[in-house]
């Protein structure tokens, strides 16, 4: 599949949607989201560009974007799997989901939560625990993983 480099275009097109503060291009700060927990640097790509999304509403417009200007998109949450699956192998940007934390409901009576994927597991578990629920994945990395 052939895709289209970041251009400076898209860069800016980029920051009107999620904000200037949202872009980083910066090779030092990008290097981090070049790889997940997978120390082999035969699986690390570096990504043109990563992109905070804040809002749903800016996660669609970014793939809108990307779609339109065909590049592509690694969405991201914390970076702590193992098996490359947020690896920017083919360049294009990061979208990093860890700016969208928050919990938006535990519903005690239907048993579920309705978070946004940015939500630390150790912080959905204290959670539900404070309503006297039980979050029953705990994966070693809880206190990281999202």
């Amino acid at each position: 599949m052939h895709y289209e480099k970041i251009t400076t275009e898209v860069l800016e097109k980029l920051k009107a949607i999620v904000g200037p503060k949202n872009v980083v291009t910066d090779k030092e700060a990008m290097q981090p989201y070049s790889h997940d927990e997978v120390t082999d640097p035969a699986y690390h790509h570096m990504p043109e560009a990563v992109v905070f999304a804040e809002t749903a509403q800016q996660v669609s417009a970014v793939i809108k974007l990307a779609n339109a200007c065909r590049f592509p998109v690694v969405p991201r949450g914390a970076g702590t799997g193992l098996a490359c699956g947020a690896v920017p192998e083919y360049g294009g940007i990061v979208l990093s989901l860890e700016k969208m934390n928050k919990i938006l409901e535990i519903n005690e009576d239907g048993l579920y939560a309705v978070v946004e994927p940015g939500v630390r597991t150790s912080d959905l578990q204290e959670a539900a625990e404070k309503k006297g629920l039980f979050y029953a994945g705990d994966p070693c990395s809880g206190d990281s993983c999202f």
